[in-house]
């Protein structure tokens, strides 16, 4: 059992609640969503021998079954506690506050994974970005941050104007203006990563090289942070604190 300290809500939070066919993913009502979580271990089960109450983790959304935390059988970070297994668990660093630990489960970690795992970015490699919100901004980022030459596209004038904060080469409101360039890697956005890719993540949270933008919530705001979601163009995270997280 993890005390949850810090959810993430999404745009697939969004999708869920507004279209009929996420219902598959909730074989039971009601059911507390919530992928998104850092938090502290309360309890463990038996035999269980390499994590002990009191331990910090980050939680990747994925088990080995192919279920997710906040959907299927698994109740989410939007309430106090979740039950989690070992495939799950990853340690957040001391130096990692809950709120960086919760954005890097899914923002950080899908956008890791696509731009190093799956991408192989490497120094100088010409890299496009497709939409530069929650998930873009870190992989762009994360590419910028391995020497790669970053190009984004985005529609939000405002977060165009992040574009030095991203570390990009130029930025524009399609992809297709950067057509001459000879993108070696395009990068949008599906899925999650792995814990590995999570571990990663935050070591670069721990070293300060990574800190997307976040906007602090409480559990009583996430109606409201949804419908924001909703209607389009927040910039950042939108990570809700619970009370007693330290």
């Amino acid at each position: 059992m993890v005390d949850v300290k810090a959810a993430g809500i999404c745009h697939s939070d969004v999708s869920a609640i507004d279209d009929a066919g996420w219902m598959p993913l909730f074989p039971e009502l009601p059911h507390t969503m919530g992928h998104e979580n850092a938090g502290v271990i309360s309890a463990v089960g038996e035999g269980m021998d390499h994590w002990q109450v009191g331990d910090r983790v980050g939680l990747a959304p994925m088990n080995s079954k192919g279920e997710a935390i906040g959907y299927h059988s698994w109740e989410g970070g939007f309430g106090p506690k979740l039950r989690a297994t070992d495939d799950n668990l990853v340690k957040l660093p001391d130096e990692v506050p809950f709120d960086l630990g919760a954005m890097a489960t899914d923002a950080g970690l899908t956008a890791y994974h696509a731009v190093v795992a799956k991408g192989g970015v490497k120094k100088g490699m010409k890299v496009g970005i497709i939409g530069l919100g929650g998930l873009g901004y870190i992989g762009a980022k994360v590419a910028s941050l391995m020497g790669a030459e970053v190009y984004g596209a985005e529609v939000n004038p405002k977060t165009r104007e992040l574009k030095d904060e991203m570390g990009l080469t130029a930025v524009a409101e399609s992809i297709l203006e950067f057509e001459d360039v000879g993108l070696e890697l395009v990068v949008d956005y599906a899925g999650f990563g792995t814990k590995e890719d999570l571990a990663g993540i935050y070591e670069l949270i721990q070293r300060g090289e990574l800190n997307p933008p976040i906007n602090h919530i409480t559990q009583a705001d996430m109606p409201d942070a949804i419908e924001k979601l909703r209607e389009g163009g927040v910039i950042g995270r939108y990570i809700a604190m619970y009370d007693d997280a330290k």
